[in-house]
């Protein structure tokens, strides 16, 4: 495969590409009204394939993420706990693990953003693979720069760390797990307790459970 390839160029196949923009818990969980499209079986079990091609990445970053940060473990453990199964089973519930949706960034470069949609609070898992050199991390509001290793783990403030990865030479696709803050929010409709201190929450955040 050459350098930098375009989407058209990787062996990642187009059914599957499709089935990776989907809202992948709300997908399996809440059981969508497309019973009339032919698609929902093969889109479905592409993404249990994918799940389950990747447990043993999730099962490492939870773990990973338990002994470094206990404590934010334990809030996205219970987030994740109070969770329905409802059109799912228990072991695929299990697949997703703590951060309840995927993204595959195939050899993509970004602008510098933050994720507005994650947690605020909280912290996605980013895993670069392939075969590159350079693409560092860049955090600019830090004044940092990351050297970042095929087949690392980096756990990273989304939402509040303005990030760009810069370029590389070579192929490099990431796998990133992260979590929306609407499905937090949804943990304390249902149980009346906050995740975070809501003094802690940004303030836009504050205004509207306020209001």
């Amino acid at each position: 495969m050459k350098e930098n390839p375009s989407k058209e160029e990787t062996a990642i196949s187009a059914s599957l590409l499709k089935s990776l923009k989907t809202g992948l818990f709300c997908f399996l969980a809440t059981d969508p009204v497309i019973g009339d499209d032919n698609n929902r079986h093969k889109s479905r079990t592409s993404i249990e394939n994918r799940l389950m091609g990747n447990n043993a990445l999730t099962k490492l970053t939870e773990c990973l993420f338990e002994a470094l940060l206990p404590d934010f473990f334990k809030k996205y453990k219970k987030v994740h706990n109070s969770l329905p199964i409802t059109y799912l089973t228990q072991e695929e519930k299990d697949w997703f693990g703590i951060w309840t949706s995927r993204g595959t960034v195939l050899s993509t470069f970004t602008d510098v953003h933050v994720d507005i949609n994650d947690v605020p609070l909280g912290f996605c898992t980013i895993t670069p693979l392939g075969e590159f050199t350079d693409g560092h991390l860049c955090l600019p509001s830090l004044g940092v720069k990351l050297t970042l290793q095929p087949g690392c783990i980096l756990f990273l403030r989304s939402y509040l760390l303005p990030h760009y990865v810069g370029k590389w030479t070579g192929n490099c696709f990431s796998i990133v797990q992260y979590t929306h803050q609407s499905v937090f929010d949804y943990f304390t409709e249902q149980t009346g307790e906050a995740v975070f201190p809501m003094t802690d929450m940004p303030p836009w955040y504050q205004e509207r459970y306020n209001n």
